[in-house]
């Protein structure tokens, strides 16, 4: 038979009602720490389960939050659903991932599907969903979402909470530093929305801020410079791409990948054509797996301050969560970690 608040209240000698504020976590501050600790200790003694309808029906929460992914087999996504559901629980909530696959309407369903209160509240790391859709569902629903964005160069999010990533200055960075080591042409290996060659009005803001600072350190110059593949396409493609854009550029000798998750086919690719990564070709990606540190000999990469962000996120979603005027607009800054693979011969 499953044990009680009333079974734990009996043996600590106290009231159910302060069972309850302990274990279910509300307001449990009023009860004294040494009888916390008592009550915690029984609850573990008795293995006691807390009645999850129960406390549905009592606060109207789940004490989860949903996470909106592209795909959970993502080694970048996978670190962020580990440091959100972290945080998460150190506030008595449980993170519930949801994969998207980048697609819009699988995500406009799934936000859909939640926002009937599935969850508490919705993080989605990846907004790939109609505009006005999520400022709809933003103001009535507990929604924050992560922002990549190069020198504010990104849509607002309007009553959706958020908290941006600058990508631009490290990316800046990235390119200087392949200047300073004697590189005088770029290749770029990047997703369809990225492609350098998209007239203006239809290219990214990553796209369109890095082909403005390419532009103007002299690295890119013909369109054949960049290959793009959309985000269904599978390694063996991303090799072959690889070989492709040196087939029609060979004398790129840098080269800026569109995420690590690509980079062992493109690492693969490039010792198969002879090219010596860290050597002849300086090479480098988005996001920082721990694979990253021994790839190329160890990969340079512009990675976010997932930790931090985290934080952010799961501070904006518990806000609106509970009511309280919610810390939107946070900003951190990507950030530049050099190894090994962007060096050139004699740099």
């Amino acid at each position: 038979m499953a044990t009680t608040l009333r079974d734990i209240a009996e043996r600590v000698g106290t009231s159910e009602a302060t069972v309850s504020l302990v274990l279910n976590g509300r307001q449990f501050h009023r009860v004294s720490a040494a009888m916390r600790e008592r009550i915690e200790g029984v609850a573990r003694e008795l293995d006691y389960r807390p009645n999850r309808q129960a406390q549905l029906l009592a606060g109207g929460k789940t004490k989860t939050v949903a996470l909106l992914v592209n795909r959970l087999l993502n080694q970048f996504f996978a670190e962020y659903l580990s440091a959100v559901e972290s945080k998460l629980s150190e506030k008595g909530y449980h993170a519930v991932p949801f994969e998207t696959f980048s697609r819009p309407e699988r995500a406009e369903e799934q936000l859909g599907m939640i926002s009937q209160r599935l969850c508490d509240g919705i993080i989605a790391l990846e907004y790939t969903g109609d505009p006005d859709t999520r400022r709809s569902r933003g103001a009535s629903f507990p929604l924050v979402v992560r922002v990549e964005e190069f020198g504010h160069r990104a849509e607002p999010t309007a009553d959706a909470g958020s908290v941006f990533i600058d990508y631009e200055p490290a990316t800046r960075h990235l390119f200087e530093t392949f200047k300073s080591v004697g590189a005088t042409r770029i290749g770029m290996l990047t997703d369809t929305r990225h492609d350098l060659n998209l007239p203006a009005g239809e290219l990214s803001a990553r796209g369109e801020s890095q082909r403005a600072m390419l532009e103007q350190l002299g690295l890119y110059e013909s369109p054949t410079q960049c290959v793009s593949l959309s985000q269904e396409s599978d390694l063996s493609e991303w090799a072959y791409a690889t070989e492709k854009l040196l087939a029609q550029e060979p004398k790129i000798d840098c080269l800026l990948v569109h995420n690590a998750t690509v980079i062992p086919a493109v690492l693969y690719r490039l010792a198969e054509m002879g090219r010596r990564v860290g050597e002849d070709i300086s090479v480098a990606t988005y996001d920082d797996p721990i694979s990253a540190r021994w790839l190329g000999g160890g990969l340079t990469v512009v990675r976010e301050p997932i930790q931090s962000v985290a934080d952010s996120l799961v501070r904006t979603v518990l806000d609106r969560i509970g009511g309280r005027t919610a810390t939107d607009g946070s900003r951190l800054e990507a950030e530049l970690v050099v190894r090994r693979s962007s060096r050139l011969s004699g740099s």
